[in-house]
């Protein structure tokens, strides 16, 4: 008999540096609209970079810098994730 299956997890980065953070769940891709958590605030990702390099998408466990269209400055404890989650434990 098949293992039952957990559903995937939201996707979840976790700021720990001024514009950057690393990828807890996933994936995240340019162009996504996310929720910037405590502040609730939301908006698309603009641009995302591994290594100074730009990147389209990043995968879970990647260390990625993120720029977001309105110009919202994400900080350390600042957590990204889908529009409308409210728990980003």
């Amino acid at each position: 008999m098949a293992e039952p299956t957990s559903p995937p997890r939201p996707m979840r980065l976790l700021v720990d540096r001024p514009g950057a953070g690393r990828l807890i769940n996933g994936p995240l891709a340019t162009g996504e609209t996310v929720a910037v958590l405590p502040a609730g605030r939301v908006s698309r990702i603009k641009s995302l970079s591994k290594n100074k390099e730009p990147v389209a998408k990043a995968a879970p466990g990647e260390d990625i810098s993120v720029e977001l269209e309105d110009g919202i400055a994400l900080q350390a404890g600042d957590v990204l994730a889908p529009p409308g989650q409210t728990n980003y434990a």
